[in-house]
């Protein structure tokens, strides 16, 4: 049997970070680039594991039930923390079966129109959805995504009713609203930039309280509607019990990471903000995170079994 893993000899084989989510969107991105960067700094391989399904759950419950002993880490994102609240039976816990190690990244959501929409601010579209004689219609990658969770929520705090359609996924729900079968969408910076650069859609307000640098000019929720706050971000975990030294090591690194220029760009230009966060940092960041979504949920009313 193997001894305990000590900080000064990790790691001495390949570390693998498995993904929630298919390869080639912007977690996985996030995850290679941070691969590829910790590789470089230990000296020996960092994989990245792709283990989409069930909303993140079946790679979440596969690195809570690992060897707490940094070889095998989450790249958790704040689904995982949604799914606390939405699933009723999870058979692993967040806040007690990991550790957080590093945040990576934080990405505001944009409300999104079709170019052609009447709306060309966030007011006309709150005044076209009072004024509408039929409930206008967002749409969403599916059930208790972030999408239809900031959706839910912009109901709520404007006091107006929409309809939610929820697809398989964020890509058709865009393309959709692209061809103008449903009024707006709640989506990702990272996803919508291309299309908002593009003239294909038009960005009308930002879900996070600060201000882009991507998107100039554009405005908050928050200025209008107080307490609007729905970020999407993505972070590295461990399985609880991962020694403190380990962890530490992992983060330091990361934050490191965070900070160089190549990674900075990058980030930057998929419209997201590179974090780079101490353990205790990330931990207070997910605990609020779990109050938040827990509140999301229960107004949109979400359930996903």
């Amino acid at each position: 049997m193997a001894g305990p893993v000590k900080a000064e000899t990790f790691p001495t084989r390949t570390v693998t970070i498995v993904v929630p989510f298919s390869a080639g969107g912007s977690t996985d991105t996030v995850a290679r680039l941070v691969a590829t960067n910790l590789q470089g700094q230990f000296g020996q391989p960092f994989v990245v594991e792709n283990k989409p399904g069930a909303s993140g759950n079946i790679a979440a419950s596969y690195v809570a039930r690992s060897a707490p002993d940094g070889y095998t880490l989450f790249m958790g994102t704040s689904t995982s923390i949604a799914n606390m609240s939405l699933f009723k039976n999870l058979n692993y816990d967040m806040l007690t079966d990991f550790v957080p190690v590093s945040q990576t990244v934080y990405t505001p959501l944009v409300m999104i129109v079709n170019p052609n929409s009447p709306a060309k601010t966030f007011q006309d579209f709150l005044k076209m959805a009072k004024e509408a004689k039929q409930p206008l219609t967002y749409g969403s990658g599916g059930s208790g995504t972030s999408q239809h969770l900031a959706g839910a929520l912009f109901e709520n705090l404007a006091d107006v009713k929409m309809v939610h359609v929820p697809y398989k996924g964020a890509a058709p729900a865009v393309t959709d609203l692209m061809g103008g079968q449903i009024d707006v969408m709640f989506s990702p910076l990272v996803d919508a930039i291309g299309y908002i650069r593009g003239g294909k859609l038009r960005a009308l307000a930002l879900t996070t309280p600060k201000e882009s640098a991507q998107l100039p000019g554009v405005p908050t929720l928050a200025s209008a509607l107080a307490g609007f706050d729905v970020p999407t971000w993505n972070g590295i975990f461990a399985p609880a019990k991962t020694p403190p030294a380990i962890v530490d090591a992992l983060s330091k690194a990361i934050q490191k990471a965070m900070r160089e220029p190549d990674m900075i760009k990058t980030v930057e230009g998929q419209g997201s903000d590179p974090v780079g966060s101490t353990p205790a940092e990330f931990k207070s960041f997910v605990e609020k995170e779990q109050k938040v979504w827990q509140r999301l949920v229960e107004i949109s009313g979400a359930k996903v079994e």
